[in-house]
């Protein structure tokens, strides 16, 4: 009898060893399919007017304007609008906020489409300790057009910190 019992605890527990195996060496795709999408990046600076971390999509020239005005007012003269078509086209802005020194920056790295959504990837980049930087106040931006499209925006963004031995 205490032969039988060990005998089907072995089986039971060899069936659940075998489950739990398969179930995590199987790798389901769920991965969602994505299309890369084409940008042109227009600026990418480090000195702005924008002092909050903020992104914007401008979508007519009437918000082309505001966001100009707001983003460059402290230039003299301003610079000229960028010429955007905008029945084919829009335009990302992602700031990183205002920080007392340089070193720090912003960069769109891919953009992707997935359904009707679209996903931006930034990745902001923080001075280590072992970096000069300069002792300016910096306001880190990117701005990119890319084609029109309607649907939702999500961001994701990535920090990461310069290497300066």
């Amino acid at each position: 009898m205490f032969k039988i019992k060990l005998t089907l605890l072995n089986s039971i527990g060899l069936i659940v060893l075998i489950f739990l195996i398969t179930c995590c060496s199987s790798k389901k795709n769920i991965s969602k399919k994505t299309n890369p999408i084409e940008f042109n990046t227009l600026y990418k600076e480090f000195y702005c007017a924008q002092t909050q971390k903020k992104n914007y999509v401008i979508k007519n020239n009437k918000e082309l304007e505001d966001f100009w005005k707001q983003t460059f007012s402290k230039e003299f003269p301003i610079r000229d609008l960028p010429r955007i078509d905008f029945s084919n086209q829009m335009m990302i802005a992602c700031f990183s906020g205002e920080f007392s020194s340089g070193g720090y920056s912003i960069e769109i790295e891919s953009i992707s489409k997935h359904k009707n959504t679209l996903t931006v990837n930034t990745t902001e980049t923080n001075p280590g300790k072992n970096c000069g930087v300069t002792s300016a106040f910096s306001q880190p931006f990117h701005i990119i057009s890319l084609n029109l499209f309607e649907g939702e925006i999500d961001y994701i963004n990535t920090s990461r910190s310069s290497s300066c031995n």
